[in-house]
């Protein structure tokens, strides 16, 4: 388990013997996307892969250099997500139409 801020947390499937075995799931006590955790990284692999994606194809940049925050470019990191972890249903969840994500 590891925390990404504001009450949301990324928690890993250990069990080797789960159908979802590695698979990453995001959770938050304040988003009210979901009470549930979902999955949202097929494995730490796809975790890596999406986030160097993300940045080579610029849906994640930096406005200017003496900036310290990044911008995301939504469509783009839901399309990148979304083919590098098939297995995960956040993406397929935040792409449906009124879908507010953390």
């Amino acid at each position: 388990m590891f925390g990404a801020g504001n009450s949301e947390f990324f928690l890993i499937d250990c069990d080797p013997l789960s159908k979802q075995y590695e698979r990453i799931f995001f959770f938050s006590f304040t988003s009210g996307f979901t009470n549930t955790p979902v999955s949202y990284y097929d494995n730490i692999q796809t975790l890596f892969l999406s986030v160097t994606k993300c940045y080579d194809e610029n849906a994640y940049y930096f406005e200017n250099a003496d900036d310290p925050y990044f911008s995301i470019d939504r469509l783009k990191e839901i399309s990148i997500n979304d083919k590098y972890n098939p297995n995960s249903i956040y993406w397929k969840l935040i792409n449906q139409p009124g879908a507010t994500g953390p």
